[in-house]
């Protein structure tokens, strides 16, 4: 049985293509686009594509194309993720015909060594909750991990990815990158994130530590069918503590300005290392 076509609130749609027509917006978003893989996903599985991955988009002419060329002309917004991997030159150049790109020879061995060219991979810490109404429950797990990296100096940002909290700890030594290499980064990242979801929250997940993790673009929007929520990076303390949804929502914040709102690095002088002395390794 073919399913039906998933359709976006007309006003929805509008208010989605105000926002990412917005020089304000793009701004924040390209900062963490230069060299990764960007990526536009449908949470409508009819979609045609569901979903494009290899996007290089290295300014807001990039970005203002891929937009106008792809989610824009469509019934069902897109998220926008990018790649935890940051890459030396960036991935190859692409071609907007999306045969042509899945065809790519360049693609396709760009793919399968993708892993060589990386020269940054953070760990990324996801708590994610089952649904908006456990969102508080999110948030008092998000505490517990912002005190216990303030309290052993470990860097971390903080972003709200749209139905919980994503904690990005920056990552400035060696590892080892090859996806079956028995000591490669995202084995060790594992390792971690199990302990934290033993010790910490259940609401850590632990299916998502591979060599092509993306997450969501900070300041791109997060859809569901009647509401459309900001990812937005969280500034202090005093703000993870009051956080709200609704503080979060697009429809409450269409006119406001981010220019500059950039984002923030807690512990900005500790070291990834401490989080390994936390779990004893």
């Amino acid at each position: 049985m073919k399913l039906k076509k998933h359709k976006m609130n007309p006003e929805i749609m509008k208010i989605y293509r105000r926002w990412y027509d917005r020089l304000d917006v793009q701004y924040e978003m390209i900062k963490h686009l230069r060299n990764r893989e960007t990526v536009f996903i449908s949470k409508d599985v009819n979609q045609s594509p569901p979903s494009l991955r290899m996007c290089k988009i290295h300014s807001t002419q990039h970005l203002q194309l891929y937009l106008k060329c792809f989610p824009y002309r469509l019934n069902y917004p897109y998220n926008l993720y990018y790649s935890v991997a940051k890459y030396e030159k960036g991935i190859p150049n692409q071609d907007l015909n999306f045969i042509n790109k899945s065809n790519s020879i360049e693609n396709l061995e760009w793919k399968n060594n993708h892993f060589e060219s990386m020269n940054c991979y953070d760990f990324v810490i996801d708590v994610d909750a089952p649904s908006h109404k456990d969102i508080e429950e999110a948030k008092q797990t998000a505490i517990k991990l912002h005190r216990l990296f303030l309290f052993h100096n470990v860097p971390h940002e903080i972003r709200f990815s749209g139905m919980g909290f994503h904690f990005i700890i920056i990552n400035n030594g060696t590892f080892i990158t090859t996806p079956n290499h028995e000591y490669s980064v995202y084995k060790q990242y594992i390792k971690i994130a199990k302990y934290l979801y033993s010790t910490v929250s259940e609401l850590i997940d632990l299916k998502i530590y591979d060599s092509r993790r993306v997450i969501k673009v900070p300041y791109s929007l997060s859809i569901y069918d009647e509401e459309i929520f900001i990812c937005l990076p969280i500034l202090s303390t005093d703000d993870l503590l009051l956080f709200s949804l609704d503080e979060n929502l697009l429809i409450h914040n269409s006119n406001k300005s981010f220019r500059g709102r950039g984002i923030k690095l807690f512990c900005p002088d500790g070291e990834f290392d401490n989080l390994k002395k936390i779990i004893k390794w």
